[in-house]
């Protein structure tokens, strides 16, 4: 197998992936996808990360608690406001939102395989053009159907 040819695998196994947690993310979290600012989104920090600017603002934070109640209880102690910039590293959206899914997977709400996938696809990848398509895409179709 040639270079290219590796290189266009792990691009289509990395779409694939994040296709399968932007999914999960539909069942998990409607309407995810217009809380993200693609225009900010930077994979690699926990704050403006998809994750992070799903569960970063506290308003998001109040909807979750809402939708997984058991959960969030169990993870509170990691929402009290950070008194070190060691805590400030690690209190952002991205922490909370996949401590969230490590919860629920231990509560069999969802599996420990879509858990890695969310764990992987959410954790820093080079992969923000994929995760800005399958965005625009659910923006889309979302104006399509207002329309129609």
């Amino acid at each position: 197998m040639t270079e290219e040819q590796k290189a266009r695998k792990e691009f289509e196994e990395e779409r694939q992936a994040v296709e399968r947690g932007a999914k999960l993310m539909d069942s998990l979290v409607p309407g995810w996808e217009d809380r993200i600012d693609v225009e900010t989104l930077r994979m690699s920090n926990g704050s403006m990360c998809m994750l992070g600017q799903t569960f970063g603002v506290m308003k998001e934070r109040l909807v979750a608690r809402e939708m997984y109640p058991d959960e969030i209880a169990d993870i509170q102690h990691e929402l009290v406001k950070p008194e070190s910039l060691f805590d400030r590293y690690h209190w952002n959206g991205y922490s909370f939102g996949i401590n969230l899914f490590r919860k629920m997977a231990r509560r069999n709400k969802i599996s420990q395989s879509d858990l890695g996938v969310l764990s992987h696809v959410c954790n820093g990848h080079d992969n923000k053009c994929h995760w800005v398509k399958e965005i625009l895409d659910r923006r889309e179709a979302k104006d399509g159907a207002n329309k129609g």
